[in-house]
Order: C-alpha cells, then sequence, then structure tokens
C-alpha cells in the first residue's frame, strides 16, 4: 500500500474519500476514483471485449465497448480517448487505460450533471453560490406548466423535499441523480 498525503485520499486503502469536490488530474488518480465494483465491473466488461485474450482493445472494439456501455462519441472523441489512454502509443489500450477511460467519462458526466443542476437552481431563484434553498412550490408550478408534471415526478420531490417549503441545492440535486 502506497501512502499519499494528500487529504483528498483515504489512507486505508489509498482511494479518493468520497468527495463531491475531488478533481482527478493524473491518470492514476482517476483510476483511484473508482470503487472496487466498478473496477471489477469494468474488468469484466473489458475481459468480454478482450475476445483474443492479448489484453488489449483496439479503437474498433473500444468504440463497441463504449457503445455497450451507452456512451457514443463521435471519431474525433474516440481517437482523443484512444490516444489520450494510450500513452505509450501502443496502437491499443490495455485494462488499466480503460478503467481510465470509463473513470474520466464518470467524473466528466457527474461534472456536467452538476453544472446543469446548478444553473436550474439558479434559474429557480436559488443562490448563484448555492447557498440558501428554493421553494418547492415554484418547483412544482414550473414542472407541471412547463415539463406537465407527472405523478412519479412530483412523488420524487415530495420524497426529497420531505415536506419541507425550500429545499437546498445538495437536496435539489437528488432530483437530478
Amino acid at each position: 500500500m502506497t501512502t499519499n498525503n494528500d487529504d483528498s485520499f483515504d489512507k486505508e486503502d489509498d482511494k479518493p474519500k468520497n468527495n463531491e469536490n475531488f478533481s482527478p488530474k493524473t491518470y492514476e488518480e482517476y483510476i483511484q476514483s473508482l470503487d472496487k465494483d466498478e473496477e471489477n465491473k469494468i474488468k469484466e466488461i473489458f475481459e468480454l471485449f478482450d475476445k483474443n485474450l492479448d489484453g488489449g482493445v483496439d479503437m474498433k472494439e473500444l468504440k463497441f465497448i463504449l457503445n455497450s456501455l451507452d456512451i457514443y462519441p463521435n471519431h474525433d472523441e474516440l481517437s482523443a480517448m484512444m490516444s489520450e489512454a494510450d500513452v505509450a502509443n501502443k496502437g491499443y489500450i490495455n485494462e488499466s487505460d480503460f478503467k481510465y477511460i470509463i473513470a474520466k467519462q464518470k467524473i466528466e458526466y457527474k461534472e456536467k450533471l452538476k453544472k446543469e443542476a446548478r444553473d436550474a437552481f439558479v434559474a429557480l431563484g436559488g443562490d448563484p453560490e448555492l447557498k440558501g434553498t428554493i421553494n418547492t412550490s415554484r418547483i412544482q408550478e414550473i414542472l407541471r406548466k412547463e415539463f406537465e408534471l407527472s405523478e412519479e415526478l412530483e412523488t420524487t420531490l415530495k420524497k426529497i423535499a420531505q415536506n419541507k417549503e425550500e429545499i437546498s441545492f445538495d437536496d435539489f440535486m437528488k432530483f437530478f441523480q
């Protein structure tokens, strides 16, 4: 076990702590952001698509894998992923490279989701610094008018709000998950 003096890591397993603000910067940090279950799933998926059992997948195989995970990069994005992950210019990516790609996609998706939630929170009258609350009645009103609020959405909102008149950004974020 290596020890990392950075407070964003859990000393017991050298994994990042469950920290919303953790922002990986290196190949290794992205891989370390995965929990054991995620790593195991990625390993299983990688092994399914490594048909010739050579420990690597090329760009065509990578596209097939990502599509099976509902990730649909265009050719340029796929090339960029391949180039970024295949730092040794092998012409293929190994399991570790694949973990990096998935971890990076996952984190980028979470960041995009948080930005969209932040924008919606502010549009509903919330503080741009994400402090304070927004009115649940206003959310219901907008959802009814703009999105034909379904019973399912209303039930979800009530669960999140727990019968409160106002909800914080953290509670509002649950609506997006």
